[in-house]
This record gives structure tokens, sequence and C-alpha cells, in this order.
């Protein structure tokens, strides 16, 4: 993984990263300013196709945008011996959000699909500007929660889709 160089500098201008958080559902009704705030603290990372950003139980204090690339959250079946992709994340969507609303072990485990460019931050980062900023602070809440719901809403689907199949899990 190739943390912040420099081609990834020269690859993703400011400007382009804000048309990308601008994109983005979580950030779109952010003003410039804040939008510049959040970049200003974001790193730059590049994970190749088939490395694994974060694995599912283990602690997690980051949260993360995809600027390029398709990442996989993947979920572990009972029996632990199987996974089952709950979700693709692609560019101008987040993974690791729910970090900003509470700590604890990552629920799934992501896995860039292609070469991935995302930018992360500490989900202190994020906390200390909706401290400062209490009305950042409730749009990202709402926003992370309307984006849980929509991931579990897909999980759920997938899970029936394989019971209704007759697979084991």
């Amino acid at each position: 993984m190739a943390i912040d160089s420099e081609l990834s500098k020269m690859d993703y201008p400011n400007s382009q990263k804000l048309a990308i958080l601008k994109s983005s559902s979580l950030f779109q009704n952010f003003s410039d300013d804040i939008l510049a705030q959040f970049l200003s603290l974001a790193e730059m990372r590049h994970y190749s196709a088939g490395e694994i950003i974060f694995a599912e139980m283990t602690e997690g204090n980051e949260i993360f945008l995809v600027l390029e690339g398709e990442v996989a959250l993947n979920v572990a079946l009972a029996n632990a011996d199987q996974n089952i992709e709950a979700v693709t994340v692609s560019p101008g969507e987040t993974l690791g959000e729910a970090q900003f609303l509470e700590t604890g072990p990552r629920l799934a485990t992501a896995i860039a699909k292609t070469d991935t460019k995302v930018l992360v931050w500490k989900a202190t980062q994020w906390q200390e500007i909706s401290e400062q900023n209490f009305e950042v602070g409730y749009r990202l809440a709402k926003g992370i929660g309307k984006l849980i719901g929509q991931r579990l809403r897909c999980w759920n689907e997938k899970v029936l889709n394989l019971v209704s199949w007759g697979l084991d899990f």
C-alpha cells in the first residue's frame, strides 16, 4: 500500500477530490469551506486488487472514501469458513463510517476488488469537526444512518435470496 505518494497527489488535485466529495451522498450538502476542512485532514492511500483494507472483528478507527476503484465488504458466515460479499463500495462512497458513531470491531472485511485509491480520516477527526459545528455532526450522523440502512436492506435481500435457493450458510 502506498500512502500519500507524490504520484497520488498529482493524480488527484484537490479540485478533483472536492468534486468527488460533493458527489458523495454523505457530503453533497456541505459548503466548500467544510469540504475543504475535511480534505485538509485526509490522507490518500492506494490498495492493490485483492488487498485487505480492514478485517472484520478487528478494532478500527479510520473512515474511508473511495476515489477510484471498487471495494467489497465481505461478511463471515457462522462457520467462518465462508464469506459473502454484502455490498460493493464504489467511487464517492464511504466505508468504515460507523466508526464515527461508535467505536468497536469492524462489522465486515473490506477488500479492494480493483486497484483502489481512497481518502482516509481518523474517526476522531470527524468527531472534532462535528463538535465544532453541530450541524455538520447532525448531517453526518443522519447520512451515515441512511447509508447503514441502505446497506442493511441490500444485505437482507442477499440473505433472503440465499435462503430461497436453499443454500446452507
